[in-house]
């Protein structure tokens, strides 16, 4: 009796061994083919697929791509196309700016798209704005309009006025999705900043912290037609 119990259970080890033993080997060969799935269009030349990527920014973000030294795929953090030493201008806006790299973070399933770009999202790193103090408005209101998913950080901005810079922002850090959508930080005068885009105004409230310093912008936007 007390045999046949333990051939049992020796029975009911084994298939469990078995069992556990196959998992762990369709696991490896998924993980194995998923990573080949992200690592082969590291191979690929994305030269080709300047254009595709100029179309995507001009009719996603408004910019028009000027020129960047390269461009090539990246698996990590997620799969994306990284471009460095790249310059931008904002279409029929007074904007441009410089960046040392911007990635364009790819959809899974649209890695192998040879027709277009797809994509979930873009980040600029340090990007570089030289903007007419007059211009802050049209930025503000393009970032808020935007409604595709864009982050920057480290970014600095020369607010100009008759060609002279009046002040610098420095250290700029903005996104417009998730839990800091729409707020800016950074530095201003040596001190750190907090301003939230707030409203269907897109006014801006503004905040020089550990100094009590508050402002709140209030935009005019009637139209002067009418």
């Amino acid at each position: 009796m007390l045999n046949k119990i333990y051939k049992n259970i020796h029975i009911k080890k084994s298939k469990l061994f078995k069992f556990l033993f196959y998992l762990t080997h369709i696991i490896v060969l998924f993980l194995i083919a998923f990573s080949l799935f992200l690592s082969i269009p590291k191979f690929f030349d994305y030269k080709k697929k300047v254009e595709h990527v100029k179309e995507y920014l001009n009719k996603n973000y408004n910019f028009k791509l000027k020129n960047f030294s390269l461009i090539e795929y990246n698996v990590f953090p997620l799969p994306n196309l990284l471009l460095k030493n790249v310059n931008l201008e904002l279409k029929n806006k007074p904007i441009s700016l410089s960046s040392n790299e911007i990635k364009i973070y790819l959809k899974l399933k649209d890695i192998y798209n040879n027709k277009a770009i797809i994509s979930q999202k873009i980040y600029i790193d340090k990007p570089s704005v030289s903007l007419n103090i007059d211009s802050f408005e049209e930025l503000s209101k393009y970032l808020i309009e935007l409604d595709k998913k864009l982050s920057f950080k480290h970014g600095a901005i020369d607010f100009l006025k008759d060609n002279k810079t009046l002040f610098t922002i420095k250290k700029l850090n903005y996104s417009n999705f998730g839990f800091k959508k729409n707020q800016f930080t950074g530095n201003l005068f040596n001190k750190k900043f907090k301003a939230t885009i707030k409203g269907k105004n897109e006014d801006i409230n503004f905040k020089i912290l550990d100094t009590g310093v508050k402002a709140y912008l209030k935009f005019d936007r009637t139209d002067p037609d009418e």
